[in-house]
């Protein structure tokens, strides 16, 4: 398979030129204007696949502008999806974040069907409303062009053992930083499951063949272990459970950062959740305290406020 690679400068790009290029022919986009239409139609140019990292590291100068990132993510976006599609990419993996969730509390198992919440706010997270821009656009395009589009929501991609490219102590990054990241090797593996995949469910209008040929599917791309910001979710189905088969092998989040809460049953009564609440217990609470022990206590009364008397 000939794949087009663009963000090819950042450390995740780095790595699948590496990794991918023993299995595929990967051509890496040099370094230029995606929202140029010759810049685009050169990058995908005879390829089968397309990996769009561009979003996450756009090939602009240090310092550049809100509006500009935006602009590079956005209208890049439409333009090198348009030339996918004239030149017959059948298969493109846009590479996406999981900041866009950090405004959702840290109890919360976010999962891949939330709504992000990209900080529109403060221009130095400009990054997550550019991810979350180019999903959007690419989501549209899924939806009325040839191809099966894979959106795959990476945490921070690291490289050493102790959370930071190249760190080797354990104590290199903080617990709860760690807890976000996701290993390079992981992220590498769940883009060669998206390459590969055979998606099985939701074809809006599927050939002759019963092959699919037009779909979107967005994944979580997390570490191993219990302790992650983001649960593992739909990335770890098998592909005919309409997942990836995803199983990261490297535990980079401690159990200090977020200890997962016990979940509550599946009923509560209503002593239970006063107790927990620190409430006073409830009227029937107290009156069936003052029960005799070994004895049941006294039918009630129909004086009783609520009580509905037959007479």
């Amino acid at each position: 398979m000939k794949v087009a690679l663009t963000g090819s400068a950042s450390l995740l790009g780095q790595a699948l030129v590496g990794a991918l290029g023993a299995e595929h022919e990967v051509n890496a986009a040099p370094v230029g204007d995606l929202r140029d239409e010759a810049v685009a139609r050169r990058v995908v140019a005879g390829a089968d696949a397309l990996i769009h990292l561009a979003p996450l590291s756009p090939d602009l100068p240090a310092g550049a502008a809100a509006g500009e990132v935006l602009d590079h993510a956005t209208r890049g976006t439409y333009v090198l999806l348009t030339a996918a599609a004239e030149a017959g990419v059948g298969r493109v993996v846009l590479g996406s974040t999981l900041d866009q969730f950090e405004p959702y509390p840290v109890p919360w198992r976010v999962s891949e069907s939330w709504q992000p919440l990209p900080d529109v706010t403060d221009p130095a997270n400009v990054h997550q409303l550019a991810a979350f821009l180019a999903e959007e656009s690419a989501e549209q395009f899924a939806h009325v062009l040839p191809f099966l589009g894979f959106c795959l929501r990476f945490g921070e991609v690291v490289a050493g053992p102790g959370g930071l490219g190249g760190a080797e102590g354990p104590e290199a990054a903080p617990p709860e930083r760690r807890a976000r990241q996701v290993h390079v090797e992981d992220a590498v593996a769940a883009v060669r499951a998206a390459l590969a995949v055979a998606p099985t469910q939701r074809a809006p209008w599927p050939d002759a063949s019963g092959e699919l040929r037009q779909g979107w599917w967005v994944f979580h791309i997390v570490g191993a272990g219990p302790h992650t910001r983001f649960p593992l979710g739909v990335a770890a189905n098998a592909p005919e459970r309409g997942g990836l088969g995803y199983a990261p092998r490297h535990t980079l989040a401690p159990a200090a950062a977020f200890p997962r809460r016990p979940r509550p049953r599946r009923r509560a009564t209503s002593r239970s959740w006063r107790r927990a609440a620190g409430w006073p217990p409830g009227r029937c609470a107290r009156w069936w305290s003052s029960a005799p022990a070994g004895r049941s206590p006294r039918p009630r009364p129909a004086s009783w406020p609520g009580r509905i008397s037959s007479g």
